[in-house]
């Protein structure tokens, strides 16, 4: 009967094999304690477990892509190193749906672990923070109209003194609706805000 070296046994097996020893250590399951988080101070820490099978004898490595851009954790399962459940940590510095992968894979000397899982992350701006975002271009809409003009009682606003640039304008005596009554050999008149009856032509 042929005999089989440790690697070909693990291989039918479906384990990896590191520093000669056989790693039957199995990822199953990542996860955060909310899917939900809302940022603080320009970034959310969300503290991910990693859970499956793993014992004493386990050597392998492993990767996980947070999704968010920046490079992978690589790590190594081992007595040493640490094993399942396992705790990452990762700070995210955007608002977004993030799918965080872990997956076994070949870190320095020792092969990958086995299995794989996946989970989404929702990072969300505070609920401040985007109410402003949301209003920013309104207000400041609001704040470029000139106000409309306007003026005291008794007063009217001087036509030709308007600048619908800046909205300033300049208020005179309002003038009477109806024209005054004169007497003989008077006739009414309007002049520079003034009224009045003046001898006639």
């Amino acid at each position: 009967m042929k005999k089989l070296f440790p690697a070909a046994v693990a291989a039918l097996m479906g384990m990896s094999v590191a520093g000669g020893a056989i790693a039957a250590a199995k990822i199953e399951k990542i996860e955060a304690p909310s899917p939900t988080v809302t940022m603080e101070g320009g970034k959310a820490t969300v503290k991910f477990t990693l859970s499956g099978s793993s014992d004493d004898r386990d050597n392998c490595g492993f990767w996980v892509d947070y999704g968010d851009g920046q490079n992978p954790d690589t790590r190594i399962l081992s007595k040493s190193d640490g094993l399942l459940p396992r705790v990452m940590e990762h700070s995210f510095n955007k608002a977004g749906s993030f799918t965080v992968k872990v997956k076994g894979q070949r870190v320095k000397m020792a092969l990958g672990c086995n299995g794989e899982a996946s989970a989404v992350i929702n990072v969300v701006a505070p609920a401040g923070a985007a109410a402003a975002a949301k209003g920013a271009p309104a207000a400041k809409a609001v704040a470029a109209a000139p106000a409309a003009a306007s003026c005291p009682d008794g007063w009217m606003v001087q036509a030709k003194s308007v600048d619908k640039k800046t909205g300033a304008f300049a208020c005179g005596p309002k003038m009477p609706e109806k024209k005054m009554e004169c007497g003989a050999g008077l006739a009414y008149y309007e002049s520079a805000g003034a009224v009045g009856c003046r001898k006639g032509k």
